[in-house]
């Protein structure tokens, strides 16, 4: 069976540090801007402009200077810490000390590592398991891998996306819940199945 690693090493050069759980600095793409330098020039504007001809793409613009988007990616990188709902007892569990030796989780970690690194060419994944085998903590592993990619990832027991449904109905924003739910680029349900005990909340979730 192939290794982990040897898999990382096929996606873009990535490493098993930066899908796993270590931090990693990333450069927010900016195609529509000129790259900034790699040192502050705006003399604390937070923009710049470059002199360049008329009819230039960036004649006239104001580009992000390297120490605005540092800012900004620091506040968006709370932002999806905040968002992604991941317990505060799992918040530094990672792939990397996930419990491999259960029957079962040395295929189910290689699953994720794949489905994160977008070598798993599937628009979900599912993992089952039986009590204990530490499904709670692969599934918050996971979505903080992608945080750590800073993807916008959520985290739920399916227990606690039904209450916050129901309570949408009861205080009459229901489809404004469910929409925040939905603009998660990824969600992450745990215990999928656990609480399907009607027809309402099996079609919710389906």
């Amino acid at each position: 069976m192939e290794s982990i690693k040897s898999i990382l090493a096929r996606s873009e050069g990535k490493t098993l540090k930066h899908i796993t759980g270590e931090p990693q600095s990333s450069q927010t793409d900016l195609p529509e801007f000129c790259p900034p330098p790699d040192h502050c020039i705006c003399k604390g504007v937070g923009f710049f402009s470059v002199d360049v001809p008329l009819e230039h793409k960036w004649f006239g613009k104001a580009h992000p200077c390297v120490c605005s988007l540092s800012k900004v990616q620091n506040r968006y990188r709370e932002w999806l810490w905040q968002e992604s709902r991941i317990p505060e007892g799992y918040l530094r569990k990672s792939l990397n000390d996930f419990d491999i030796g259960k029957d079962g989780n040395k295929q189910a970690r290689l699953a994720v590592v794949k489905f994160v690194t977008g070598e798993l060419e599937t628009p979900w994944l599912a993992i089952f398991g039986q009590y204990g085998n530490g499904k709670t903590h692969l599934c918050t592993a996971t979505t903080r891998s992608f945080v750590l990619r800073n993807v916008y990832a959520v985290y739920a027991s399916v227990t606690d996306l039904v209450k916050d449904l129901q309570r949408g109905i009861d205080q009459n924003r229901y489809f404004t819940v469910l929409d925040g739910w939905k603009k998660a680029q990824i969600l992450v349900l745990d215990d999928l199945g656990a609480q399907y005990q009607t027809e309402w909340v099996r079609a919710e979730i389906e």
